[in-house]
């Protein structure tokens, strides 16, 4: 009786696990043709790091033509074989077909390719009509623009039959629609003036408002809006407060408090102060200030999203805090010789990576000059580690500008970037006779604090 029950039992423990395996649902592309699966990629962005976020395939497969991947929740991605790269929107479940993927002519054939379908209305529709280019446009015909886009996606959500559908292409559109606002507004106007009424237009319309944009799903649209919302919105009402944003003033928390006070939804609200901190500690590394508004965040926002983003930026960016060795970067003088950041040692080192092509670096060459000048005679050497991938390009501009220092090209500018943590250029940093790291985010040449930290340092 005992072993009857212990089949049993097994039996039905099996049969659980069976139905349990079947039942995972595998998001799934089916070649209808020849295909080379290394040349498949499907990814997204994480939304405050932008780094690429790979979705694992799974070795499930129901025949030899499809890829499955283990999908746990719904996202947009881009879609990458060979040499096209599409945004498309999955779920777990969803079965796409690469010929419907790369060929906007086939007809979908199931709820997932009706998703993508009407997504690919809605990319269509801007890009029908982007001549001319939407920056070139007066304000009453970029207004018109808005209009047009307006009217046919109202079409085109007339002919969606399936509610859920809708809301997704409605909350694409909104997005799309708020990243052409913000960007017309940021390129045509000086925001940080007095707001006239196309700007107010523009920055809050009741057609459709900020507060009602769709902020999840992985949108990378999305993204692009937040970061415009800071720059078109909430640093400009802090400069009209008297609360300026100069890379020497952390005026985070005001940002921070003026977002909590703003009138948009709680969504918005955490990804704006969660990109606002990862900004600035990007920026200006980890100063108390930004380690506080860190602190905070995690804590008020104890389940967010972001907070693996910010965990990760801020173990980086501890490796380049004060007293750390600086990474040993490898670069090249103009006779091709090789040296590293390390082969400097034995003199305070005041570190300038710029490019040739990168205009704010230029603007601080006269004052680059002016700074050697006042130490000329001291023991400290001014390097400028250029991202330049032309060499003979940056060769003639440090002739034809007469550059004095060390100037040194990056040999491999992917691990400059990495391993400096640069979101752009310029960047300045100072150096100790022992190659540790005194101030990773130091003052550029124009600003007279610099002239202070050099001085303190040689005493």
């Amino acid at each position: 009786m005992r072993l009857k029950t212990y089949l049993i039992i097994l039996f039905i423990s099996l049969c659980f696990f069976a139905c349990n395996e079947e039942e995972k649902q595998y998001t799934s592309i089916i070649f209808e043709e020849e295909f080379e699966e290394d040349s498949l990629r499907v990814y997204y962005y994480d939304l405050l790091s932008q780094k690429q976020i790979s979705i694992p395939k799974t070795d499930s497969k129901s025949s030899k033509n499809e890829i499955r991947f283990d999908l746990e929740s719904e996202t947009y991605a881009y879609f990458e074989y060979q040499d096209s790269t599409f945004i498309i929107y999955l779920e777990p479940g969803f079965q796409l077909r690469h010929t419907f993927l790369t060929n906007s002519l086939e007809k979908p054939q199931n709820e997932a390719e009706q998703y993508h379908h009407e997504l690919r209305n809605v990319q269509r529709m801007f890009f029908d009509n982007e001549k001319p280019y939407f920056f070139q446009l007066s304000f009453d015909d970029f207004k018109k623009r808005q209009n047009l886009y307006i009217n046919n996606h109202q079409k085109l959500q007339r002919e969606i039959e399936n509610p859920k559908i809708s809301e997704l292409v409605n909350g694409f559109f909104e997005t799309k629609m708020a990243v052409h606002k913000l960007n017309y507004t940021l390129g045509n106007y000086d925001v940080y003036s007095e707001p006239n009424e196309e700007i107010l237009w523009l920055l809050d319309n009741e057609d459709f408002e900020i507060s009602n944009l769709q902020f999840e799903r992985n949108n990378l649209e999305g993204n692009f809006v937040v970061q415009m919302y800071i720059d078109a919105i909430v640093y400009p009402e802090l400069s009209r407060q008297g609360i300026s944003d100069s890379s020497t003033k952390n005026n985070l928390p005001q940002a921070i408090e003026l977002i909590k006070k703003s009138n948009i939804n709680q969504n918005m609200k955490e990804w704006l102060i969660a990109q606002s901190i990862y900004m600035k500690i990007y920026f200006l590394g980890l100063d108390s200030v930004n380690i506080s508004a860190l602190e905070n965040f995690q804590s008020e926002y104890d389940q967010s999203n972001f907070s693996r983003a910010l965990t990760e930026l801020k173990a980086e960016t501890e490796t380049l805090n004060p007293g750390s060795i600086i990474p040993n970067l490898n670069a090249q003088k103009q006779d091709s010789t090789i040296v590293s950041l390390h082969d400097l040692k034995g003199k305070l080192i005041y570190l300038d990576v710029w490019a040739t092509w990168c205009a704010p670096c230029i603007e601080q060459m006269p004052y680059s000059k002016k700074l050697e000048e006042q130490f000329k005679d001291r023991n400290v050497e001014f390097v400028y580690l250029s991202v330049d991938r032309d060499k003979e390009k940056w060769e003639n501009f440090i002739e034809d500008k007469a550059l004095g220092g060390t100037q040194l090209k990056a040999s491999d500018i992917n691990v400059v970037y990495e391993d400096l943590k640069l979101f752009g250029v310029p960047r300045y940093l100072l150096i100790d006779e022992n190659s540790r790291i005194i101030d990773a985010y130091a003052p550029r040449p124009s600003d007279e604090e610099i002239y202070n930290l050099i001085a303190q340092n040689l005493q």
